[in-house]
């Protein structure tokens, strides 16, 4: 799908299920749709949605999900503008589960998002994966629970370069970034994470609990996470 204007839509703007091959959604806007601006699984396969404007969605922005256990699949998410959208959880881009798939969000602009639960900005809930999150602005997003910039749950994931700022959780923290490392390592470097807030603290540190810039939870022992380089305040 290629240079298409998408507007107005009762259901997602753009909508496919259980894809193979390369699926590409490419120089699209996509606006005002009552459920997912994007909404693509796949059951194998590379699918890349990059160069789009996705604005004022009501069911978020894009969701991506992974239906088959198949390695060497991936979804790019690349070089988009994602704003004023709002959903459950995930409220500019909604990963719940992507079945080995990796998966790398790069250089978009991602503001003005929400969510009423987990995620304002980004939710990652992918199962032994490898993520890469880089090069993104990543800011005025809002989750109602954790996570205002980005809330991740599972996956290999690499934060890196990413502009993370005056975004807000307004329930379990982690204004900016909140990381439940459940199963695997996590890699944090040279971001900037600032101005970030929760509804209940000012904190723009590192915390195990309800930090505004950036909160970890260890759900299981024996994995890592590596934070450096990175500029809080």
């Amino acid at each position: 799908i290629n240079h298409c204007l998408i507007q107005n839509n009762k259901n997602a703007g753009i909508y496919g299920s259980g894809l193979t091959g390369t699926p590409k959604v490419l120089n699209c806007s996509i606006s005002q749709s009552s459920v997912q601006g994007i909404c693509i699984s796949i059951a194998g396969g590379n699918c890349t949605i990059s160069n789009n404007t996705i604005t004022s969605n009501s069911g978020g922005g894009i969701s991506v999900i992974a239906t088959v256990a198949y390695n060497g699949s991936s979804f790019i998410i690349t070089n988009n503008i994602i704003t004023n959208n709002s959903a459950s959880d995930g409220g500019g881009i909604y990963a719940p589960y992507q079945n080995f798939a990796n998966m790398t969000i790069a250089n978009n602009v991602i503001k003005y998002n929400s969510a009423a639960n987990s995620g304002g900005g980004i939710l990652n809930g992918n199962y032994h994966d490898n993520v890469l999150i880089t090069n993104n602005i990543i800011r005025f997003n809002t989750a109602g629970g954790a996570g205002g910039g980005i809330y991740n749950q599972e996956g290999y994931l690499t934060l890196t370069n990413n502009i993370i700022d005056h975004n807000k959780s307004a329930g379990s923290g982690g204004g900016g970034v909140f990381l439940y490392n459940y199963s695997d390592n996590l890699t944090i470097s040279n971001n900037i994470i600032t101005n970030n807030s929760i509804g209940s603290g000012n904190s723009d540190s590192i915390a195990s609990g309800k930090g505004s810039g950036l909160v970890y939870t260890v759900g299981q022992t024996g994995h890592t996470i590596d934070i450096n380089n990175n500029v809080f305040c």
